[in-house]
């Protein structure tokens, strides 16, 4: 499970892995309300299903996935938090840090 806030801190976006490898979201609004249970709609040319084996958030409305080696990069807005599109895979380097 990863979380991140948005809207100023009033609302956070979390992101709960499924047992099958499926996410689901958790939104906590601006009326103090849980939104439970809600589906992640997924766009813009990624896998449309993917089957994630581990998540990852940040607090710039970006969410990651690892699926078959590879870890993949989506980009949420604060306007329709559960709507990720897809950026692209992340280039991973073997055995040394990408600052040199």
């Amino acid at each position: 499970m990863v979380s991140a806030p948005f809207d100023g801190f009033f609302q956070i976006l979390v992101v709960a892995r499924n047992a099958d490898g499926s996410v689901t979201g958790y939104r906590w609004d601006r009326n103090k309300t849980w939104n439970v249970d809600q589906k992640i709609k997924f766009s813009n040319g990624g896998p449309t299903n993917p089957n994630f084996g581990y998540i990852a958030q940040d607090g710039d409305g970006r969410f990651y996935g690892t699926m078959d080696g590879e870890i993949h990069e989506y980009r949420w807005y604060t306007s329709d938090p559960l709507s990720f599109l897809w950026v692209g895979k992340v280039g991973i380097l073997n055995g040394t840090s990408a600052a040199g």
